[in-house]
């Protein structure tokens, strides 16, 4: 099925969408850190995916493209916003003593270029190839990416033993 025309359809972007949702929510909140920006990001962005919908060539992949927007959408916020990375309103280390918020805080303070991969690979579960798909990298830059990120985190978590 050409997946570029099926998405020009209501049904076909509905049913599209239903699949990545988590995804595109993932992807937001890695750049904004915020619940509610995060929804107006993807809601956003998929009212500018729709608009656009017939831009989407035949050969192009339907959730990197879509992946594609809603970072640019959550990236204007974020700037809209004067925030260089994230929020400062992060909880400090001390607040909560669970590995998993400490990791979770962690993987959040990480630079972009490291935390983008880190919550694809990790937490959406993508594999190698389709993360540099649809961040439009090489393959060996994301797995550079993936290895310094985890370089970074075990860093930050040594308390873990990690």
């Amino acid at each position: 099925m050409n997946t570029a025309f099926y998405v020009q359809t209501k049904e076909g972007f509905s049913a599209e969408i239903g699949k990545l949702t988590g995804l595109l929510f993932t992807v937001s909140y890695s750049l904004l850190e915020d619940r509610e920006l995060c929804n107006d990001a993807v809601q956003n962005a998929l009212l500018r995916a729709w608009e656009k919908r017939f831009t989407l060539r035949k050969e192009s992949n339907f959730k990197a493209w879509i992946v594609k927007i809603v970072m640019n959408e959550s990236r204007r916020i974020r700037r809209s916003k004067g925030w260089s990375e994230l929020p400062e309103n992060l909880p400090d280390k001390e607040c909560n003593t669970d590995m998993r918020s400490d990791v979770n805080r962690a993987v959040l303070r990480l630079g972009e270029i490291y935390r983008i991969p880190i919550m694809l690979f990790y937490y959406e579960d993508m594999k190698v190839q389709e993360i540099a798909d649809i961040l439009g990298l090489p393959k060996g830059t994301v797995l550079a990416r993936l290895s310094r990120g985890r370089d970074i985190l075990r860093k930050e978590l040594k308390e873990y033993g990690v």
